[in-house]
């Protein structure tokens, strides 16, 4: 029962912190500096915790009492939080959180409230448990390596059932309840549960029913040995400290760095990132139940141990950037069904603890097995295993830090794993100090070797993460050849021109080779392996995200662009005369500094004085400003990658609409592709339930612009006829687009699709996982779903913008104009677009 709710608390500790990670992330942020923050409140509250309660444990009478109010407080801060949450939130909404040091200092304090006693009383398990269960010193070094072990096995099931159940169908409150419930229940089981010191048995008894019936101290078992090791000196305590830190360095930097080589192989969304974080905390929990059954082993344990690791992380290295390959192999496997999908996750699960499963396990002991060789006395056993968790922990919050944040700007991913590898090394060194001067020198020379091996990285090439393998649904003639054969066909022709593994991700910059339809060589930024802005494949899309709601609002004055992307849209707002002020927010540094490769499509728009860059998350910024806008253009990526979501849902919008002016005009980019019915209803759901007035306009083939405001726009289309007139600039940009006339600009509305779906909140954030889902089911939007809308008579829209014209009519050549404006000229024929056949029957109403 003891080793079934451990487990059961792992688990809601898990659910836990993602819940509130993305909680925070709603009033710090999601940036790369936001998430630096949080886990600094995060891991500083679990190592304080691992401190105090250690203390704690040799003075406390009844460690299963103060467990179980620990347990207790831990549940019922749960079902307070989403209150507390507002109160703080509400509270703190004269806060500036101006990065870098407001939001260091101001942010750290909110996020010290809100989980900082929660995790410091996580940190009571391993050092209460421990002492309880430890009946003497010979068998404490099996108790905790089990109670560490099953609490982060519950943690694997605590990560995989919130990314894959818990969060998209209960939502954030309800995964709260779920979490707080396990912790009332072992809370209320350790309240009413004997003493184990009066008792005498109580370890024997949990210990049995978790080994199968054997005790800890039976033959051959974990407690089998000597009764007590040898007292480590002074220094070799330190040492093995220092390996603790290590360690949590290690666990954290190599987590980071798997998860963006997954996510750069099959895509960022929050199921990548659920399979690295499942995979490596099973395995570390695996590592420290088999570190239990060695107790008797010594320093030499924890040596061979750090060894064993470095040299599974220098042997996996060289295949690293072959994972897109594999990871397309993989995808060919299963058929795009819903049946498909979760077996495909499976697989990819399977397929990454055969890889990167070895030296996770052996991470997972190494803390086991220095708290083996340092117990000495059963009354502090319990202190013990606080002080090895805090430094552990301390290692894990720095490791996160630097892998994620600091050590991007002079290390790729795969230097950084590398340097994972000299970390292990070092620990090793550290752990030879009772071993002999010669195996010192000898591991020291080693860690010396692999850290010179960091700066050239031999045998990897980080071009074969710039463009991502995930965006094939077929394969190629190369794709079951070799890695080689392959990138050499995926990447034919692909210049890069710009490539980073920045804090919040990875940026390139790639030019195609040029096309027979279009005159230029596509130039595209791609973030994590995803295009996001093309100057071929997206330039009309682009272009009418700025002037559509330029011509048709009251003012343009003040414009704030949402994700920078190519910056064309930036540059094209930058063409209105009467534009005194363009802002784009762009989360991404690297994107930021790819910028002026794109000048030729921008007009030079990083040059331009009216335009200014903020640099980070889009929730802050609104939140934070008190500025208003008179448009805001919102073009996020596609729905499945994480943390986009949030950009389509109900608070979002309602900041927006907070931060326009009266008459404002807000536009949002939505992607046709890889997007179903349900995806693009739960949108315009969402949209219409803050802003009254909603017009869609098809701006190509694959996407949309859905037009939002308070008011209806149409008065606007008589100043807007002026506006053109009065604009050479904007006049010969979309001639550039086939667009020759406003009418043939406006007459790409066509009416809101008659699709609904349930309303994105971030407390149920439920759209991210349907859109991955849909993703890679290949599911889209058909014709006759988006064309579902009310149709539109003679007296219809594009008759009054004909109404506007002078001579009250429109000539044939005009017409076949419009008409002519009707279609998608990217592929090698010219494709109509899916509203031309009713354009056209709109043209010839009027005509008639």
């Amino acid at each position: 029962m003891v080793c079934a709710l451990v487990f059961a608390t792992g688990a809601a500790a898990m659910m836990d912190q993602i819940v509130w990670q993305r909680y925070l992330a709603r009033l710090l942020g999601g940036d790369a500096s936001a998430t630096a923050v949080v886990l600094a409140a995060f891991l500083g509250g679990l190592s304080l915790g691992y401190r105090a309660f250690g203390r704690l444990a040799q003075r406390v009478r009844n460690p299963y009492k103060a467990y179980a109010l620990a347990e207790g407080f831990i549940g019922l801060w749960c079902l307070a939080f989403p209150a507390l949450f507002a109160a703080v939130e509400q509270a703190s909404a004269g806060l500036s959180l101006t990065p870098p040091w407001g939001l260091a200092l101001q942010g750290l304090a909110l996020a010290a409230v809100l989980v900082g006693p929660p995790t410091v009383c996580m940190g009571a398990t391993a050092p209460l448990l421990t002492q309880a269960l430890s009946r003497d010193v010979a068998t404490s070094g099996a108790v905790h390596a089990r109670v560490y072990g099953v609490n982060t096995a519950g943690a694997f099931l605590g990560a995989v059932a919130a990314g894959y159940v818990a969060v998209p169908e209960l939502g954030l409150p309800g995964t709260l309840v779920l979490a707080a419930s396990l912790n009332l229940l072992a809370a209320a089981w350790f309240a009413l549960a004997r003493d184990p010191v009066q008792a005498g048995t109580a370890a024997s008894v949990a210990a049995s029913a978790s080994s199968g019936g054997r005790s800890l101290d039976e033959e051959g078992g974990p407690g089998a040995g000597p009764p007590s090791p040898s007292s480590p000196g002074r220094g070799l305590g330190f040492a093995l400290m220092g390996l603790a830190f290590l360690n949590g360095f290690q666990s954290m930097g190599l987590e980071n760095v798997l998860v963006r080589f997954v996510a750069l192989s099959s895509g960022g969304s929050a199921y990548a990132f659920t399979m690295v974080v499942g995979m490596f905390v099973l395995a570390i929990a695996a590592g420290a139940l088999l570190a239990g059954r060695f107790a008797r082993l010594g320093t030499r344990a924890v040596w061979l141990n750090q060894m064993a690791i470095a040299a599974l992380l220098l042997l996996l290295f060289p295949s690293l950037d072959t994972w897109p390959y594999w990871a397309h192999r993989l995808r060919l496997l299963f058929a795009p069904d819903l049946a498909g999908f979760w077996a495909c996750q499976a697989a990819g699960f399977a397929a990454l603890s055969l890889a990167a499963g070895g030296p996770a396990l052996l991470i997972g002991a190494a803390v086991p097995l220095v708290f083996n060789r340092l117990r000495s006395d059963l009354a502090t056993v319990g202190s013990l295993s606080g002080r090895i968790l805090c430094a552990n922990t301390v290692g894990n919050l720095t490791g996160s830090l630097a892998a994620g944040i600091l050590l991007h700007p002079l290390l790729n991913n795969g230097q950084i794993y590398l340097l994972c590898a000299v970390l292990s090394l070092a620990g090793a060194w550290l752990a030879a100090r009772e071993l002999g001067p010669r195996t010192r020198l000898t591991t020291g020379l080693a860690a010396l070797a692999a850290l010179a091996l960091i700066p050239a990285a031999p045998g990897y090439d980080a071009q074969r993460f710039m463009m991502g393998t995930f965006r094939l649904q077929m394969p190629l003639a190369s794709s079951c050849v070799s890695p080689k054969t392959f990138f050499d066909e995926f990447h034919d022709g692909v210049e890069r021109l710009f490539q980073e593994d920045g804090p919040e991700g990875t940026a390139s910059v790639l030019r195609a080779p040029r096309q027979i339809w279009h005159s230029e060589q596509p130039l595209a930024v791609f973030v994590n392996g995803k295009s996001d802005s093309s100057t071929v494949a997206d330039m009309s899309t682009l272009r009418l995200l700025a002037h559509i709601p330029a011509l048709l609002a009251p003012s343009r004055g003040r414009s704030l662009v949402i994700g920078l992307g190519t910056g064309v849209t930036s540059g094209e707002l930058a063409r209105y005369a009467d534009a005194s002020s363009i802002e784009t927010a762009e989360i991404s540094s690297s994107v930021i500094k790819a910028l002026p490769l794109f000048a030729a499509f921008t007009g030079g728009v990083h040059r331009e004085p009216r335009h200014r860059l903020l640099h980070g998350d889009a929730f802050r910024i609104l939140a934070r400003s008190a500025d208003q806008w008179d448009l805001i253009v919102s073009e996020p990526s596609n729905p499945w990658v994480l943390g986009v979501d949030a950009l389509f849902s109900r608070e979002f919008y309602r900041l927006a609409d907070q931060c326009l002016a009266p008459g404002g005009v807000f536009a949002q980019w939505v992607h046709v592709h890889d997007a179903s019915a349900q995806v693009l209803g739960t949108v315009i759901s969402t949209l219409r339930e803050r802003f009254p007035c909603v017009r869609v306009f098809m701006t190509q083939a694959n996407d949309l612009l859905l037009l939002a405001s308070r008011e209806d726009l149409a008065p606007g289309v008589t100043a807007a006829g002026a506006l053109w007139a009065a604009s050479p600039g904007v006049r010969a940009s979309l001639a550039e687009a086939g667009i020759c006339s406003l009418e043939a600009l406006l007459g790409r509305e066509f009416p809101l699709p008659a699709l609904t779906g349930p309303v994105q909140t971030l407390d149920k954030p439920m759209l991210h996982y349907i859109a991955g889902r849909n993703y890679f089911m290949g599911a889209r939007v058909s014709e006759r779903q988006l064309l579902s809308g009310a149709p539109l008579n003679a007296q219809g829209l594009l008759e009054r913008y004909v109404s506007i014209r002078p001579e009250g009519r429109l000539e044939r050549a005009e017409a076949s104009a419009i008409l002519s404006s009707a279609v998608d000229r990217r592929g090698e024929e010219a494709t109509p677009l899916p509203l031309e056949k009713q354009l056209e029957e709109r043209l010839e109403t009027i005509m008639r």
